[in-house]
């Protein structure tokens, strides 16, 4: 496999280096690399609905937050590398194009954790009136606003 020399044979220039760090949550926090499913992707109660859609919101927020900083620093790094003729004039333009698609994919992360948050929400409005008929077959313990010593 041929590596790509960003830099040429400028000597005057820093060495670049990228790299990138992958966080794998197993257990209750979310999807492994091993292929589990989130919690609560069974969809039997509205637990599960509700546990499913807190997963994905949780998971989606670092994830978006990570890639924007990730952009911002490809964006700056390649900023600093000139064309082929030694000239930075066009670095500035060459490095947003490279990095607006990273820019876009922490936005379509941003809008993940968004909709899983309305997709509960709107679960819970649509399904309102079959959710208080199951609630109404558990055991409710309704406490007054008033304090008594035992």
């Amino acid at each position: 496999m041929n590596k790509l020399n960003l830099l040429g044979d400028l000597p005057s220039l820093p060495p670049v280096s990228l790299s990138f760090h992958k966080t794998v949550v197993n257990g209750n926090g979310g999807q492994a690399a091993h292929g589990k499913a989130l919690p609560g992707s069974g969809f039997t109660s509205d637990e599960d609905i509700r546990a499913f859609s807190e997963a994905l919101r949780k998971d989606a927020r670092p994830r978006a937050v990570e890639r924007a900083l990730d952009a911002e620093t490809l964006e700056s790094v390649l900023r600093a590398i000139p064309d082929m003729a030694g000239s930075l004039s066009g670095a500035r333009a060459r490095a947003r194009r490279v990095s607006r698609h990273l820019k876009r994919i922490a936005a379509a992360e941003k809008l993940i954790a968004k909709q899983a948050a309305a997709m509960y929400a709107t679960f819970s409005r649509e399904f309102e009136a079959e959710l208080a008929q199951v609630s109404r077959g558990r055991v409710q313990q309704r406490r007054s606003g008033i304090w008594k010593p035992r």
